[in-house]
């Protein structure tokens, strides 16, 4: 994916055992973004340590902002429809 080329790109310098935390880490979160996932997805990239951590950071800090707007949105079209549900069994 886009994301683990871009991860692995960055990571070059970085010893073997972190890359190697960040291969996996990058592979969950390409599962999970693959299914939709967007929480499941940060959360992986949340287990990462050091330079693949910071590497991570921008993005995971822009996913969880995006996250957060979903859930608020999901919030809002709950109540409007919930609210829409009532208006139309007044209107009866």
């Amino acid at each position: 994916s886009a994301l683990q080329r871009k991860v692995d790109r960055r990571l070059q310098p970085v010893v073997a055992p972190e890359h190697l935390v960040a291969d996996k880490a990058g592979g969950r979160a390409e599962q999970a973004l693959g299914k939709g996932d967007l929480a499941a997805a940060i959360s992986a990239l949340k287990s990462l340590e050091g330079a693949p951590a910071e590497v991570a950071a921008s993005w995971t800090a822009k996913a969880e902002a995006r996250l957060k707007v979903d859930q608020t949105l999901d919030f809002i079209l709950s109540k409007v429809t919930a609210s829409a549900a009532l208006d139309a069994e007044a209107a009866k």
